[in-house]
């Protein structure tokens, strides 16, 4: 791999954390992982009630509970090399991704707010690249964005 990395590196087992850009929830990205993981991942959290994979999905979002901890919310790629085709899986679980925690801080999805939507699912995509490709975006640290005063813009 060169010392940025590229798209044409080969990708193995990766699973790392990331931030959302407006609530700073916790989201878990595993790429190129196995059922195996995400048990152990589930019971290192004390997940209650933890759920084994549908071998029909090869991706997907999700979230979990741990007792008195907050929701951890999951994106999962059984396979991703930077093909279009998992390009594509990623933005749209990344959707999926920023849509439930919206559903959590009770912000429902509308036409008045799909720029933010739109930039939230971008985010988080170059947040995960950034991650793939051991790079550092530049300006503000994406990786655990602080709001002002602790609270979102309005979305409405």
């Amino acid at each position: 791999m060169t010392q940025q990395g590229s798209m044409d590196d080969k990708i193995g087992k990766r699973i790392f954390k990331i931030y959302d850009p407006l609530f700073s929830q916790s989201v878990t990205v595993f790429i190129n992982c196995e059922e195996d993981d995400f048990m152990k991942w589930q019971k290192r959290l004390n997940v209650v009630n933890a759920d084994g994979l549908d071998p029909n999905l090869i991706a997907f979002t999700t979230y979990v509970s741990a007792d008195g901890e907050p929701s951890r919310y999951v994106i999962w790629l059984t396979h991703f090399d930077w093909t279009l085709d998992d390009q594509e899986s990623l933005v749209h679980e990344c959707i999926h991704a920023v849509i439930r925690i919206w559903k959590a801080n009770n912000i429902p999805v509308s036409i008045d707010n799909q720029e933010f939507l739109a930039h939230s699912a971008g985010k988080l995509y170059s947040m995960i690249g950034a991650k793939l490709f051991h790079k550092k975006l530049k300006g503000k640290a994406y990786n655990k964005t602080k709001l002002l005063n602790n609270s979102p813009p309005s979305l409405v």
